[in-house]
């Protein structure tokens, strides 16, 4: 008897909206981050992105697999495997990508570190803040130099460090931008 096993191929990726601008207005309609599973689930994100994976969901598609008991386990253990493990490294590498087009704004698009405690994504967030000291990602974007000394007419791409060669300027405002 010859015996094929399928395996299903896990993926997952992060999306930000940098602008909401129609016909050069901004718009005014909120958009809130969801979670995706091939198509939006009604589960928000708790994150300001939005985040798609191949995540096991419910019968009634409308929540995440999280119950390790039963024949739902091994579904539950592939999510813990996205949120834990798979998404927090991929959330570094779409930051740093982001950086490189955004510059400071980018701190608007990390997880917070306040988050419910029943949120579906908070043990990806522990593992995102957990993996930050150690992460080879240049998500850590250079302060731009003061306007006068720019040319506006040439935008430049702004300079991206990792957290081994960063340089956190803890001043209160006043102090700093008096330096």
């Amino acid at each position: 008897m010859n015996s094929t096993r399928v395996m299903k191929i896990h993926e997952g990726g992060f999306a930000a909206l940098i602008s909401s601008a129609v016909n050069g207005q901004p718009s005014e309609s909120k958009i809130v981050p969801r979670l995706f599973n091939t198509f939006p689930l009604p589960i928000l994100s708790d994150l300001p992105v939005f985040l798609h994976a191949t995540f096991s969901i419910s019968g009634d598609g409308r929540s995440l697999v999280v119950d390790e008991k039963g024949s739902q386990a091994h579904c539950s253990a592939l999510n813990k495997f996205l949120l834990k493990e798979a998404l927090p490294k991929i959330l570094l590498e779409f930051l740093e990508r982001l950086a490189g087009n955004i510059g400071q704004e980018i701190f608007d698009y990390w997880p917070r570190k306040d988050l419910e405690p029943n949120s579906c994504v908070k043990d990806m967030c522990t593992f995102f803040w957990d993996e930050l000291p150690s992460s080879k990602w240049r998500v850590f974007p250079a302060a731009p130099p003061p306007i006068l000394f720019t040319n506006p007419n040439k935008r430049q791409q702004p300079k991206l460090f990792d957290i081994k060669d960063a340089v956190f300027d803890t001043l209160p405002n006043y102090q700093s931008d008096a330096i």
